[in-house]
């Protein structure tokens, strides 16, 4: 709901240009409560294509390993994709992990 003009934010521009939202969240205690928030004020056209990826903390917390269950039960599993955390030097090579989870997103 970020305004971006007068009487005009983020969530009407994005139902403007027909954007494929990626919603991406911090995979931490309290991402369940701020992902279904920003899912719901997605326009519904949108939120039908919308992505949420839930991106891993360098120091996981006890609800790193449940948050993409719990929010299953709210937002299509399908849409939901867990990146892990990209330690220096991940990329060169990429690890398979990291791959798996592009090729996912990317679907």
């Amino acid at each position: 709901l970020t305004p971006l003009g007068p009487d005009y934010t983020a969530r009407e521009l994005i139902r403007d240009t027909r954007a494929t939202p990626l919603v991406v969240c911090s995979n931490r205690l309290g991402v369940i409560n701020q992902a279904r928030l920003v899912w719901e004020a997605l326009p519904a056209a949108n939120r039908r294509r919308a992505r949420l990826i839930l991106m891993d903390t360098p120091k996981p917390d006890s609800s790193t390993k449940t948050n993409l269950s719990a929010l299953s039960s709210h937002i299509d599993p399908n849409r939901i994709h867990r990146l892990p955390w990209l330690s220096q030097g991940v990329w060169a090579p990429m690890n398979q992990e990291l791959i798996n989870s592009l090729s996912q997103l990317l679907r």
